[in-house]
């Protein structure tokens, strides 16, 4: 038996058209689902991300983060640490075809 937990945190401001969530998810590494078999255990996991969409929704740019980290408890023979930056942006003009361009870094 083990344990696993999700905090999560959603602040949105229609006003502005600005969304930022942030979140941590820890799963234990002897923690079993009857519900997801295949479910990826023995992880800490933080991610954030921030939107904002423009000029009436027509524009929208985002940048998120994302580290993760396994092996917490030191029993395995590797440890596997993961952080990812990305920034996004959109662009959806009436009658033109939409694009969007995506920049990733991934260590």
């Amino acid at each position: 038996m083990d344990y696993s937990y999700t905090l999560k945190g959603i602040f949105n401001n229609e006003k502005s058209a600005t969304k930022v969530t942030a979140g941590m998810r820890m799963l234990g590494p002897g923690y079993t689902s009857l519900g997801i078999p295949n479910l990826s255990t023995d992880k800490l996991e933080v991610k954030s991300k921030v939107e904002q969409k423009l000029s009436n929704k027509q524009i929208s740019l985002s940048g998120e983060f994302m580290w993760y980290r396994d092996n917490l408890i030191d029993w395995k023979r590797f440890t596997t640490s993961v952080t990812r930056f990305s920034i996004n942006a959109g662009f959806r003009f009436k009658g033109m075809p939409s694009v969007n361009i995506l920049l990733h870094r991934h260590s």
